[in-house]
């Protein structure tokens, strides 16, 4: 993580926390969820998807909505559990091939 000199000091206004469904990831939630109170931090939960439309590199422009809907159930459980604890909490969709450039892309739209 690099911070510029200036924001070297404030804790992050959102956090980022990309999802696949495994038990691996889900088990940063309750170190997420103590960030987030002790600083007043928004949670943005990120669910990468396939690409559906086009195998290739590149990100999608079209997805079916079964999709959509089975990574946003995907998502809810931490959702909740976040919300129920009492962060401020969002989620996100991104499809693309390569899921690191899908995760960085959406990080620079949440800032």
């Amino acid at each position: 993580l690099l911070l510029a000199e200036d924001e070297a000091h404030r804790p992050p206004r959102r956090l980022l926390v990309p999802l696949d469904g495994s038990a691996r990831a889900d088990g940063v939630l309750p170190l997420v969820t103590a960030f987030a109170l002790a600083h007043a931090a928004e949670v943005v939960l990120l669910r990468v998807g396939p690409d559906l439309a086009h195998p290739g590199p590149g990100p999608v422009t079209a997805v079916p909505e079964a999709c959509a809907r089975e990574l946003e159930a995907g998502l809810a459980p931490a959702l909740r559990a976040l919300r129920d604890a009492g962060v401020r909490a969002t989620t996100r969709l991104a499809y693309d091939s390569s899921p690191a450039r899908a995760i960085t892309e959406v990080a620079a739209a949440v800032e």
